[in-house]
């Protein structure tokens, strides 16, 4: 068995639930895809579906874990919402598997903020707390120098309530800035938020 086109056929399997699904109902076809023979396909498609199924969700539970804790507000507040959206967010838009929990936090922001928008799963509230943790995320993972952030809703309040438990219910809306900079790209961020 060639081992390039076998690491490339496990890695699919491992992040395509599409290219998993079509391996196993014809692993001769998807492996000659790959350029694997009939007996190597058929030694491949030996290793059990479930295996691979319980690994991927490993790895999916890993990456979801890696990004709360990158938007631990957002993560409690949205709780089961949060891990279904994620849970919907790696197989809708299938981001890349290498990528790191930042990009992950950044490509999972507008997934979430556009079913937060149009299908109403949280409070429209929920959206300033996201883009308050999202430009922190930016500022500290991404490098970037100065932002400045308005808000509708009072997100200080909000995330001094959250850190004691706290959960607002429907706040009202008053408007709020935040700002993150850093002299240098490489030196400590800053912020303060009003």
């Amino acid at each position: 068995m060639e081992l390039a086109s076998t690491q490339a056929i496990m890695a699919r399997l491992y992040t395509d639930s599409d290219f998993r699904r079509r391996f196993f109902e014809n692993p001769v076809a998807v492996g000659g895809e790959f350029g694997l023979g009939q007996i190597d396909a058929m030694e491949l498609a030996r290793v059990s579906e479930e295996k691979v199924k319980a690994f991927t969700n490993s790895l999916r539970r890993q990456r979801l874990n890696k990004v709360a804790l990158l938007m631990p507000l957002s993560a409690k507040v949205l709780d089961r919402t949060f891990t279904e959206c994620f849970r919907g967010f790696l197989l809708d838009k299938k981001p890349p598997a290498d990528a790191s929990p930042a990009d992950d936090c950044l490509s999972f922001f507008d997934y979430l903020a556009d079913k937060i928008r149009t299908d109403s799963i949280a409070p429209r509230w929920t959206l300033d707390l996201l883009r308050f943790e999202l430009a922190g995320i930016r500022a500290e993972w991404k490098g970037a120098r100065f932002q400045c952030l308005l808000f509708q809703y009072p997100v200080t309040r909000m995330i001094r309530g959250l850190r004691k438990q706290h959960f607002p219910s429907s706040p009202l809306p008053i408007p709020g800035m935040a700002l993150w900079w850093r002299w240098k790209s490489d030196s400590v961020l800053h912020s303060i938020a009003f």
